[in-house]
């Protein structure tokens, strides 16, 4: 007896699929790549809100490391107008005056968030560029002397003006090997 294509659904026992099972498939490839772009997308948002935070963190320990700088050249503009504080008072109000001015200008970047001061400096190097620039130029000058002088207020010598600060053969006070 033969059989006939009526007597088994089509795909039934003959090892095709049937047509159910065809559109899934066909429904699962289609949603693959739906699914593969939107499992994207959440890395893609994962990892850029991980560099907005690094870069946060980042600006925040930069604008405390300038803001660290403004206190130094505040205290040692202040210091400046103790010394000069009984040869020339209108210097020494001159000095107290601009270590007031960036004491505020201190807190005020300790204060704002970093999207604020960027708009802040963009808009003054905008409008006043000579001012800006000259006044970058200043600063840098004033930071690198203090930087140096910090450095040379950390190094000790004799009182012997011409004693050097370290001995330049790298060998200890008895001739012997490197301290």
């Amino acid at each position: 007896m033969s059989e006939s294509p009526s007597d088994h659904p089509q795909g039934a026992g003959t090892g095709e699929p049937g047509p159910a099972r065809t559109e899934e498939t066909v429904e699962k490839l289609r949603e693959a790549p739906k699914a593969l772009r939107q499992s994207a997308r959440e890395a893609v948002d994962e990892v850029t809100e991980g560099l907005r935070a690094e870069a946060g963190n980042a600006a925040e320990q930069g604008k405390r490391a300038i803001a660290g700088h403004f206190d130094a050249l505040a205290a040692g503009l202040r210091a400046s107008a103790d010394v000069l504080k009984d040869r020339d008072r209108l210097i020494s109000n001159a000095a107290e005056q601009a270590a007031r001015r960036v004491d505020q200008a201190s807190e005020h970047i300790r204060s704002q968030n970093m999207s604020a001061l960027s708009h802040e400096v963009s808009d003054f190097a905008r409008h006043q560029p000579a001012l800006f620039l000259g006044g970058s130029v200043a600063l840098g000058l004033a930071l690198s002397r203090l930087a140096r002088a910090g450095q040379a207020a950390g190094r000790t010598r004799d009182t012997d003006p011409y004693t050097p600060y370290a001995d330049p053969t790298g060998l200890d006070e008895t001739g012997g090997g490197l301290p």
